[in-house]
């Protein structure tokens, strides 16, 4: 054991046993200590140092010495919730916790964490807690505000964070999850104007741009959802919320391409899935496949269905295209070749006409 070292004591009744394998033994089951040790004895081994570890019927003790002198268990715990191991960061903060019952930030980060984890009861004890140790602290108010809304309480939630707000009017955090929550409860011009003063107050913040494209769209303003989608894009492209801002620029462009009169089939899709079938007919499905798969990769970079000016071209199949015959021809191989997957646009209706338009029998 290294000289400086830290000793801690905490009853198993206080040991959250949410954080074990569900398949583990649960408070009064026979082994339940000993599920307890070998737990906490994996966690110990992500830390500098040696840990050494024993857990009765009643209390649990730990003897931690890191390797560093200067390493204190707080700080080592900050570093795993920041590195996302967000179960070993909790198992060092309760331990620290249990010396240092008063320390607002143990209680918040402990809170955060098991609101990130989905402990969602758990978190909003350990916020409170926060918040009755300092009233002001407003990121232990937002982040009880973020518990309470993914408890489905959002009606709790916002004024939470109205007041985190007025608090710190330059907070984007607050901001941004405000918007959020208004967001979900409909109110979407309000939504709006608190993603606005998150974007300005972050402006590499993704979601937050998310969000604004979301309330934008809500308000029916598509050319300005259309940009912030495209920001959150720009920012970081191979990112999850990437990922789901492409979906979002996908259904402006399918709202957008729609007849004013919704269920008429558009003549120009119309032609190009005719164009698509007669190609096709001449084709094995691996060669479908393989456009299929082009085109694909093509949508992954943003394909602009309502822009005729650009032009494309393929490996897999000659010519030049625009982005709806692209996306015509896409659907039409999909149907062929992997009728079950989502194309991501329906032109269904302009697929019915082609087709009978090339087979000839409307009930084909």
């Amino acid at each position: 054991m290294a000289d400086a070292s830290y000793h801690f004591t905490l009853p198993l009744a206080e040991f959250d046993a949410a954080l074990l394998s569900p398949d583990a033994p649960r408070p009064g089951q026979e082994d339940y200590s000993l599920a307890v040790h070998d737990f906490l004895r994996q966690q110990f081994a992500g830390f500098s140092g040696d840990a050494k570890i024993i857990v009765s019927n009643e209390t649990i003790s730990v003897e931690w010495g890191p390797t560093s002198k200067t390493e204190s268990p707080f700080a080592a715990a900050i570093a795993k919730l920041t590195a996302g191991d967000l179960t070993q960061g909790i198992v060092m903060l309760e331990l620290w916790r249990g010396q240092h019952p008063e320390d607002v930030q143990v209680f918040y980060n402990l809170g955060a964490a098991y609101s990130d984890l989905g402990l969602l009861d758990r978190a909003v004890a350990c916020l409170e807690k926060a918040l009755s140790l300092e009233s002001g602290h407003v990121n232990a108010r937002i982040a009880l505000a973020v518990a309470r809304g993914r408890q489905g309480k959002n009606d709790e939630a916002i004024p939470l964070l109205e007041r985190a707000v007025a608090d710190a009017p330059k907070n984007p955090w607050a901001h941004k999850n405000l918007g959020f929550c208004l967001l979900k409860a409909g109110q979407a011009e309000r939504a709006g104007a608190c993603f606005e003063r998150a974007t300005e107050l972050a402006p590499k913040d993704q979601a937050a741009f998310l969000g604004l494209a979301q309330a934008y769209r809500a308000q029916g303003r598509a050319k300005e959802a259309d940009a912030a989608y495209r920001t959150v894009r720009r920012i970081d492209e191979f990112s999850d919320l990437a990922e789901e801002a492409e979906r979002g620029l996908s259904a402006l462009a399918q709202e957008k391409f729609r007849s004013p009169l919704g269920q008429i089939p558009r003549p120009d899709a119309v032609d190009y899935c005719r164009g698509a079938l007669e190609k096709y007919a001449k084709m094995s499905a691996s060669q479908v496949g393989q456009v299929v798969y082009e085109i694909a990769m093509l949508g992954s970079h943003g394909l602009n269905i309502n822009d005729s000016s650009r032009k494309y071209h393929l490996r897999s199949l000659p010519g030049e295209f625009t982005a709806l015959q692209l996306v015509s021809y896409m659907y039409v191989g999909m149907r062929q070749v992997a009728p079950g997957q989502d194309a991501g646009i329906d032109l269904s209706k302009e697929y019915a006409v082609a087709k009978t338009m090339v087979e000839g029998n409307p009930n084909t």
